[in-house]
C-alpha cells in the first residue's frame, strides 16, 4: 500500500504538470487533460476503499467519499429527474477542479504522515 501512495501521489503530481504543459502548448486537450485525472484520482479513491486499514483513516478522506456520493445520487436522480442530470453536470463542472486539487492534498496528507510514522523508533 505504501507503494500505492507513492504512485498515486507523484502520479497525480506528473499528471498536473503534464496537462498543464499540453494545456499551454494547445487548449483542445482541456477535456481530456480534464478526464484523465478525474479518472486518475477516482481510481485511487476505489483502490482505498477495500484497504482502509493500511492507511491512516483521515476524515478528508471521509469527507471526500460522502461528497463523490452526493455526486452519483445527484446522477441517480437524474434518472427520474432528468434537469437533475444538468445539475450535476454544470455542478461537476465547477467543483471537479476543487475536488481534484482536495484529493491531492488529502494523498500528500496520508503520504507524509506514514512516512512520518514509519521513522518513529519502534523500540
Amino acid at each position: 500500500m505504501k507503494r500505492l501512495q507513492l504512485i498515486d501521489y507523484y502520479g497525480q503530481l506528473l499528471l498536473y504538470a503534464v496537462i498543464a504543459v499540453l494545456m499551454l502548448w494547445k487548449m483542445d486537450y482541456f477535456y481530456a487533460a480534464y478526464l484523465l485525472m478525474g479518472g486518475w484520482q477516482l481510481l485511487s479513491v476505489l483502490l482505498h476503499l477495500p484497504n482502509r486499514s493500511s492507511f491512516i483513516s483521515s476524515k478528508q478522506r471521509y469527507y471526500y467519499q460522502w461528497v463523490l456520493l452526493a455526486i452519483l445520487l445527484i446522477f441517480l436522480a437524474g434518472s427520474i429527474v432528468p434537469v437533475m442530470i444538468w445539475i450535476g453536470l454544470l455542478l461537476l463542472m465547477y467543483v471537479s477542479p476543487v475536488l481534484a486539487v482536495w484529493y491531492s492534498i488529502i494523498t500528500r496528507m496520508e503520504l507524509l504522515h506514514n512516512q512520518r510514522r514509519q521513522q518513529i523508533p519502534t523500540h
